[in-house]
């Protein structure tokens, strides 16, 4: 299949950073987007686009709720080794935020800084110590903040350099404002329509529910460890659909290992899972690719723009406006 026969949706409107990965993802594809994460899935699901791109997880705030259970809540088996939406790609992109403006404003004279909730948890250290008493205002997108400058001289916001040269033509009054210098999003390609697994696919992404007992995820991990698998990571997220499972307060565990899925080792593991029914209650493979995490140098990640380290004492308030995000308890954050 032809690159340019490819059609590819985005979490949009343009110039976001979903955008950016889209373009480094699949070059000369055909681009759409949605405003809408579930309608991005579902025009995947349908096979109206080859590909959606997603982003997973933050190396500043963590995990991104919203996009893996778009994942996990489709309908499957309680053994899945298919499910129909599954990732075939992955891509670490380097994220760079700048406070962008219209034109050269001061920062004392700027009111209101427009912001989706991503950027600004991934800024915040920066913004409480050089605009103390700014005005927030959360939007659906990085574009959709730059929108907002249209009638706002006063207003600025957060974006990348793909915004900040995008249709606004927008000024960095600073550069690199993240607090962390090492600031990297990891993406997803989901298909329905493309099933192959790709040859050199080097990860493999599954989740599991365990029972609620003294040393089960032990146990399912040294399933995992006994195989001779290299585990990546391990994250949990809520089972939140009722056709998944009734039990409440379950949680998914969502594993990744390098390996490719049909490796040997990796299909025993599967077949351990099957046949310990009291251990593992249910399991879904998300995906199998190929992973290069070193890809950001390619992208052009350089060096460290600055490093802040913690005050002794101080709460880590990135991971504390997520979490209290995440749980649904504010649509706001203010600052007194």
């Amino acid at each position: 299949m032809k690159s340019s026969e490819i059609k590819v949706v985005f979490l949009g409107p343009k110039f976001t950073f979903s955008h950016e990965a889209a373009l480094n993802m699949f070059p000369g594809a055909q681009y759409f987007y949605e405003l809408s994460p579930k309608k991005i899935f579902k025009k995947v699901d349908s096979g109206e686009m080859d590909y959606g791109i997603l982003p997973v997880e933050n190396s500043a705030t963590g995990i991104i709720p919203e996009f893996y259970h778009l994942l996990l809540d489709q309908d499957f088996q309680i053994f899945s080794d298919d499910v129909k939406v599954h990732a075939m790609k992955e891509l670490y992109l380097p994220i760079y935020h700048h406070l962008l403006a219209r034109t050269q404003i001061p920062l004392g004279e700027i009111q209101t800084l427009y912001t989706n909730r991503q950027p600004y948890l991934q800024c915040v250290d920066w913004i409480q110590e050089n605009l103390p008493t700014i005005k927030i205002e959360f939007t659906d997108s990085t574009a959709a903040a730059a929108e907002k400058l249209a009638q706002d001289s006063k207003g600025a916001c957060i974006g990348g350099n793909l915004l900040a040269r995008g249709q606004e033509k927008l000024i960095k009054v600073r550069e690199n404002i993240h607090d962390y210098s090492k600031n990297i999003t990891r993406f997803f390609s989901i298909s329905s329509k493309h099933k192959r697994i790709p040859k050199h696919a080097n990860k493999t992404t599954f989740a599991i529910i365990i029972p609620d007992r003294i040393g089960t995820l032990v146990q399912a991990l040294q399933f995992i460890s006994s195989s001779g698998i290299n585990l990546k990571n391990v994250k949990t997220l809520p089972v939140r659909a009722a056709h998944v499972f009734s039990e409440d307060f379950k949680d998914w565990f969502i594993v990744d290992v390098a390996t490719h899925f049909h490796n040997d080792a990796f299909q025993t593991l599967l077949v351990q899972f099957r046949e310990k029914k009291d251990l593992i209650l249910s399991y879904k493979v998300l995906g199998s690719y190929f992973s290069n995490p070193n890809r950001t140098e390619l992208l052009g990640f350089g060096k460290a723009v600055r490093t802040k380290p913690p005050v002794k004492g101080q709460p880590d308030r990135i991971n504390f406006y997520t979490e209290m995000i995440n749980k649904g308890e504010t649509e706001t954050v203010e600052f007194k």
